[in-house]
């Protein structure tokens, strides 16, 4: 069951738009189709393998301690709301930055 929540979080997770989708629009906009779809199957295969990866720490760390989800529960709570004041606070009107080359690490 563990593995359907995971798989149902990476289609959900993969397709909203979050700080790798925004950037693959970006990149697709500013540099040749080629750059920008090597930038994309980069984010694609890596975030992959980060869910893999959390996902078997994760089953591993609740089977030596069983009692730590409930921890694990309060942190990624108290954790969410850091975001959401972050984000609350975060200015929207911030100064307007432009595409530039040697920032995106693309060759």
């Amino acid at each position: 069951m563990l593995l359907l929540n995971m798989l149902i979080y990476a289609v959900v997770a993969s397709f909203t738009p979050g700080p790798n989708n925004i950037m693959a629009l970006f990149f697709s906009q500013n540099l040749t189709f080629k750059k920008a779809f090597r930038f994309s199957l980069g984010v694609g295969f890596g975030f992959l393998a980060l869910l893999c990866l959390s996902n078997i720490f994760n089953e591993s760390l609740n089977t030596v301690f069983p009692k730590i989800e409930i921890y694990m529960k309060i942190f990624a709570f108290i954790y969410l709301l850091y975001l959401a004041y972050k984000v609350l606070i975060s200015s929207i009107g911030g100064p307007k930055k432009s595409f530039d080359k040697k920032y995106s690490n693309i060759k």
